[in-house]
């Protein structure tokens, strides 16, 4: 049952990868994107080495910024 149901939610996951984010390439969106990812990570106050779990990552862009600190990982293959 944990299988199929990891199954599931790692199909949905990749089926709205693809077409996540579009609206992140025009140039507004990348700006907000990365205003947002900024403030969050200020407001975090993370440092080096502290334990970081993103759930939902999407496409991963604030897990690859959030990844300088930590450690992240996806259950999408196309993470």
């Amino acid at each position: 049952m944990v299988d199929n149901a990891k199954s599931n939610l790692t199909s949905l996951y990749d089926k709205k990868a693809d077409s996540y984010g579009a609206d992140y390439k025009l140039p507004a969106g990348n700006y907000f994107m990365w205003r947002k990812i900024k403030t969050a990570i200020s407001l975090g106050n993370f440092k080096y080495g502290d334990h970081i779990l993103e759930v939902g990552s999407a496409n991963g862009p604030y897990a690859f910024e959030l990844a300088k600190f930590s450690t992240c990982l996806s259950i999408s293959a196309k993470a």
